[in-house]
């Protein structure tokens, strides 16, 4: 029990650390879309802000069921869990990735 537990501290502590990184990069990716005022280049952002929020409300919901499989003490479940999170993890700094080649292009472009 005692390494599930440390084992979920970990992932949530890195969880925290890319959610906070995610949010800073937003916001300065905002304001450099803002400043530009480019209207197509605003709807991009918003597409990826959108999948974002998606992506962390499964996030969300996925650390509410490795609790539940903590409370059951149920080891294979909790990897699962896991597992998903990292997933989640990877596609949510894919999709910062591709808001950074947006801005990139809109900046080339401009």
């Amino acid at each position: 029990i005692d390494a599930i537990f440390v084992s979920r501290k970990r992932v949530e502590s890195k969880t925290l650390k890319l959610e906070s990184e995610l949010k800073d990069m937003q916001a300065a990716i905002e304001q450099q879309i803002k400043e530009k005022n480019d209207p197509d280049m605003l709807y991009k952002y918003e597409q990826f802000f959108d999948v974002i929020e998606v992506i962390q409300a499964k996030e969300k919901e996925l650390k509410n069921q490795i609790a539940a499989s903590e409370a059951n003490d149920s080891q294979s479940r909790y990897k699962k869990a896991k597992e998903r999170v990292d997933e989640l993890n990877a596609q949510l700094r894919a999709v910062n990735d591709d808001i950074e080649l947006a801005v990139m292009e809109t900046e080339h472009e401009a």
